[in-house]
């Protein structure tokens, strides 16, 4: 049963929050309500999450559910705060696909692409001037 909770609650977590620091306090609330753990584990958590590679919320997924059920507890809360963002990319992939050869969608697509490249030349030419 801890485990459907941990799903459950990661997966309100992965839908009511967009990500980085607004899932901190939602995380904290949702874990304090059902006495997993303290306000102090979890701050620590939260901090450990931010100096491991990743997503704020998928670190802090899978610390929480690691240090609440162990192993399993760790893959079902980080499948709970994941499953909103792979429903949406499934979405769009199947819609994508099927209006393949769309000239309406292929020219979005086109125009997509100048941007992206403009978006990492920004990045680029930022970067080199720090350094």
């Amino acid at each position: 049963m801890i485990f459907l909770r941990l799903y459950l609650s990661f997966l309100k977590i992965g839908f009511s929050s967009f990500g980085g620091m607004t899932m901190i306090p939602i995380i904290n609330d949702e874990v304090l309500r059902y006495g997993w753990m303290t306000s102090a584990q979890v701050m620590d958590i939260v901090a450990i999450a931010e100096m491991t590679p990743g997503s704020l919320g998928i670190n802090c997924a899978t610390f929480a559910g690691m240090q609440i059920a162990g192993l399993l507890g760790a893959l079902c809360a980080t499948l709970g705060v994941m499953t909103p963002s792979l429903t949406l990319c499934l979405a769009a992939a199947v819609c994508i696909e099927r209006l393949k050869g769309n000239r309406w969608l292929e020219a979005a697509l086109k125009a997509v692409r100048p941007v992206s490249f403009g978006m990492l030349l920004s990045v680029v030419i930022t970067m080199s001037a720090v350094f």
